[in-house]
């Protein structure tokens, strides 16, 4: 893909410089052909729009002109429009937002508004427009908010050549970026655990905390789009807003000075699939009316009305063998032209209302034309997922030693002859996992001391007040944290010495084959049990807060909760 490119962005640069040359204002028609590159272009519409712009208007920019390159004091007689060859983002005066559209077969589709919010909670409408950076790599523009009360809100927008990320940046003034994408439901991701799905018709109340950590989903456009914002801070939290008519209004992120947020579009036809249980029994088996539109590791989410519900992969042979972390019992598969999933103990999805399939993570045989949320997460913070995870728990290491990542350099080792093989380094690098175990075995175990402490502080508070829902809720989550399932996973220690003791044999690989899938099953099962209880902690942190903002004679025991479970998911 980086590939593709940059001989695409060699291809077409001398004709673009040309065109863009700063002594010199180009039309939009001029640039019409250098626009469907992947280097990005500020235009002025020459105008101000009184409406969202069209397909047809983003399409053919009748009267609008490209600001030259390196041109960064224009004054802008209309809208300010970023363009690239995936995305275009919008300003225009006096609107309350930045409009984000996104294109696909040669056509523009308005995907969704990003609204400042300032610091006394109230959004505002555009007042100034500052180019900080105009260069066919990227450009960056600084737009200026105000609302009735007077207060500033400041933003940053930046877009770069051939991504289809839009950076947001906050700046002085900005509290929250409200995202409205039109979104039927909003899926909070986990990579190692379970995912938790919102259906606005389950929900109450027209604020809801969400218990993301560095990313949120909205699904939307019938199944044609997937918007997905994440962040790199864990101090960022996020709420779902809700409409009188119980649709998703949009969510609001922390984005306050110096925080960034990226906004990705995922889109195509059969992108994700939604299906209502209805009256169905444990064990059932539904045949879907949809089958992916590509080869990819399709993750179903079965969402309870709380949310809370269990995820599993979609087995498919032909094209991907499932991630070390997925459920082996988990009953998805595509089969006869059909996608079908099982309801039942196996996948915990007996209470499920609501079933819902995406794109997570891309396979081999993947299209280079298509990403999933992995790249994303890649593309904006630099890590994937399980180091993203490690580094949040403080578990992250140089060498990344995890289960995983050892046993498939001990594989490659034992590939070899056995005199060409480095026993002390093999055993070096299994006591560097063991070591690595038992320190995530600790943190699992203060996991549970953590549980234990919130279930007895709830059952405390429970005695002297009346009892809410509210409360019932954080015991409940409390409750699921209150046994170690550490204390009943295979020993990685012993393993690894079983396997260290193979290591001058003509046969190890052979012969340790059952060792090795054993280490690498342990530590998936230590990565699912360590994501559960951070998943645990962050909805008591959301929770509490949710009960501190409803309820105020339960402010202050809500307050000391949401500030324990801070403090847990922050202790390094």
């Amino acid at each position: 893909m980086a590939v593709r490119k940059v001989l695409v962005w060699f291809t077409v640069a001398w004709a673009v410089h040309a065109l863009l040359a700063p002594s010199t204002m180009a039309s939009a028609a001029e640039v019409e052909q250098a626009a469907q590159a992947p280097f990005t272009c500020l235009f002025d519409t020459g105008g101000p729009s009184a409406s969202a712009l069209s397909a047809d208007a983003l399409g053919v920019r009748t009267g609008w002109a490209a600001v030259p390159e390196d041109n960064v004091s224009h004054s802008f007689a209309g809208d300010a429009v970023i363009v690239n060859d995936r995305v275009a983002v919008v300003l225009r005066r006096n609107v309350a937002g930045a409009e984000v559209y996104t294109k696909s077969a040669r056509s523009f589709k308005h995907r969704a508004a990003l609204i400042p919010v300032a610091a006394n909670g109230e959004t505002g409408s555009l007042s100034a427009v500052k180019i900080i950076e105009n260069s066919q790599a990227a450009v960056m523009i600084e737009a200026g908010f105000k609302t009735s009360a007077g207060a500033a809100a400041t933003v940053r927008f930046r877009l770069t050549a051939g991504e289809s990320l839009l950076d947001v940046r906050g700046a002085q003034g900005l509290a929250r970026l409200r995202v409205c994408d039109q979104a039927t439901y909003v899926v909070v991701p986990d990579f190692f655990a379970d995912d938790m799905v919102f259906d606005p018709a389950a929900q109450d109340g027209v604020r809801i905390g969400l218990p993301a950590e560095n990313s949120v989903l909205g699904l939307a456009d019938g199944g044609q789009a997937i918007v997905a914002c994440v962040w790199a801070s864990t101090r960022q939290t996020v709420d779902l807003l809700l409409g009188s008519d119980r649709a998703i209004a949009g969510y609001e992120v922390d984005l306050p000075a110096d925080a960034r947020l990226w906004i990705a579009v995922m889109e195509g036809a059969g992108l994700w699939h939604a299906r209502r249980v209805t009256d169905q029994k444990a064990g059932a088996e539904l045949a879907l009316e949809w089958m992916p539109p590509y080869p990819a590791r399709w993750r179903a989410d079965f969402a309870p009305d709380d949310g809370a519900g269990r995820s599993c992969y979609f087995s498919d042979a032909e094209h991907a063998a499932l991630p070390e972390n997925s459920k082996p019992d988990a009953s998805c598969r595509f089969e006869s032209n059909r996608a079908w999933v099982r309801l039942g103990d196996a996948t915990g999805s007996a209470s499920a209302r609501l079933v819902v399939i995406y794109p997570i993570e891309r396979t081999r045989a993947t299209p280079l034309s298509v990403f999933c949320l992995v790249d994303i997460m890649r593309n904006a913070l630099g890590v994937g997922p399980c180091q993203y995870v490690l580094d949040a728990e403080g578990l992250g290491a140089a060498d990344n030693a995890t289960p995983d990542q050892v046993t498939r350099w001990v594989e490659k080792q034992f590939e070899k002859k056995p005199a060409k093989r480095d026993p002390d380094a093999i055993r070096e690098q299994l006591a560097k996992m063991a070591l690595q175990v038992k320190r995530t075995d600790a943190r699992i175990g203060e996991y549970v001391e953590f549980g234990k402490k919130v279930k007895q502080a709830c059952a405390s508070y429970a005695q002297g007040q009346e009892k809410t829902a509210a409360v019932s809720r954080l015991l409940a989550i409390a409750d699921g944290m209150s046994s170690n399932p550490a204390a009943v996973l295979p020993t990685v220690e012993k393993l690894a010495g079983d396997l260290a003791g193979q290591i001058e044999r003509d046969d190890a690989l052979t012969r340790c084959e059952p060792l090795i899938w054993g280490i690498r099953a342990a530590g998936a099962a230590r990565d699912y049990a360590l994501a559960r209880f951070r998943m645990a902690a962050r909805r008591l942190k959301q929770e509490s807060r949710s009960l501190a903002a409803g309820n105020p004679q339960a402010a202050a025991f809500a307050a000391q909760i949401q500030q324990q479970a801070e403090q847990m998911l922050l202790k390094k």
